[in-house]
């Protein structure tokens, strides 16, 4: 009862989700679908909590990437910030998974080259994401959509995040993260390792997340060797170089892409490659 009818020039219908910074809504303008993240006044008092709220509007309109829900619109002032994205319709991959149990092995592919195309664009325009978790990854009709850049975070930027937190989702975390070291792209695919063989087994590769103490977590992240035996050959010999401990072993998301798209089905490359023509048509993109 508490919500406004409308915020801008969008009229609101329901909540998605709250938490941290704020609410994200479904709300609509001209019969256009979006999602409408809203950072109330009592957050944007606090610097850094503006400072991220704004970053994430930039990084956002920055990425061109068909698997990146693209900013529609946005407003900061002094009692209220909202920020507009394209509503994707579709679960999660946690809900996906959750509900019907590992992905079978087509749906795998085109999740795992959806991925690594938005995390090279992401890491294209220096930036790294930070919390790649299966909740922040959208099973839409046209592809994966990664979403929630509010932890992302600039190469060259100094970081938001108070001294001593732990900023992200425990299971999805890379050892960087846990421990003192540098935050870079390798942060990422690693994030993104864990999440594939999540997708493949409907398990982390570090033990059940559900049940699993963040301790636990975090002492099988930094010093075991994830487990992998349920994968096949092919999304083990993709995964196993995105889960090594030191960063600067891991490959890139263009090199690791190169790779996937060898073993991949054909069906699932030509599908990719289809979203890929229609995301730049609906951007009016016309030197992709």
């Amino acid at each position: 009862k508490s919500d406004p009818a409308s915020i801008g020039p969008y009229t609101l219908i329901a909540r998605l989700g709250s938490g941290g910074m704020g609410i994200v809504y479904l709300a609509s303008v001209e019969n256009r679908p979006v999602a409408l993240k809203i950072v109330k006044g009592n957050f944007l008092d606090d610097a850094s909590h503006k400072s991220r709220f704004l970053r994430e509007i930039t990084t956002l309109s920055k990425i061109k990437s068909p698997f990146v829900a693209p900013v529609v619109d946005s407003a900061v002032d002094e009692d209220i910030a909202w920020l507009a994205v394209d509503y994707v319709t579709g679960p999660s991959l946690l809900q996906e998974v959750e509900s019907g149990g590992a992905l079978k092995a087509q749906l795998w592919w085109e999740v795992t080259l959806g991925c690594l195309i938005a995390l090279a664009e992401v890491h294209k325009e220096k930036i790294v994401h930070r919390d790649v978790k299966p909740a922040n990854l959208l099973l839409s009709e046209t592809g994966p959509k990664l979403i929630d850049f509010g932890i992302s975070q600039s190469q060259d930027e100094t970081s938001l995040t108070t001294t001593g937190v732990v900023a992200g989702s425990p299971a999805w975390l890379s050892p960087e993260q846990l421990d003192i070291g540098d935050v870079s792209s390798a942060t990422d695919i690693f994030s993104l390792g864990s999440v594939l063989v999540f997708a493949a087994t409907g398990r982390s590769p570090w033990g059940d997340h559900t049940s699993m103490s963040v301790p636990v977590v975090f002492n099988k992240i930094l010093s075991e060797t994830p487990d992998l035996s349920a994968l096949n050959k092919a999304q083990r010999d993709l995964v196993v170089g995105m889960l090594e401990k030191n960063a600067t072993k891991r490959p890139s998301a263009e090199a690791l892409l190169e790779r996937a798209i060898a073993s991949a089905p054909e069906l699932a490359v030509a599908r990719i490659a289809t979203w890929i023509s229609l995301g730049y048509l609906e951007r009016n993109i016309q030197d992709p």
